[in-house]
């Protein structure tokens, strides 16, 4: 809709000048202009927090993981070798997350 009334007005501009409506298709414009930018940082800002918040979880997740591999290697659960092979896994299953 506001990319819609943006194209009519360009598309309409010279009935526009010969009417003498300038001023008010400029207003008209600038508002339909201002709605598309406020959506459009909306969008950013909605994108943004929600790429943290899957950032973060992620990362929190791996070093959870880790820490319980650390203890299971200290309790004697998993040896070093199995403990590499793990963490070479955890590259693949978080990478595409």
């Amino acid at each position: 809709m506001l990319a819609g009334a943006t194209t009519e007005t360009i598309r309409n501009i010279s009935l526009v000048k010969i009417l003498g409506l300038e001023k008010q298709e400029l207003e008209r414009i600038n508002s339909a202009n201002e709605g598309i930018l406020d959506l459009e940082l909306l969008k950013i800002r909605k994108i943004r927090s929600m790429e943290f918040i899957q950032g973060t979880l992620i990362n929190a997740i791996r070093v959870g993981l880790l820490g319980t591999m650390f203890w299971m290697i200290f309790k004697g659960y998993i040896s070093f070798g199995e403990f590499f092979s793990f963490f070479f896994y955890s590259f693949f299953i978080f990478a595409p997350l």
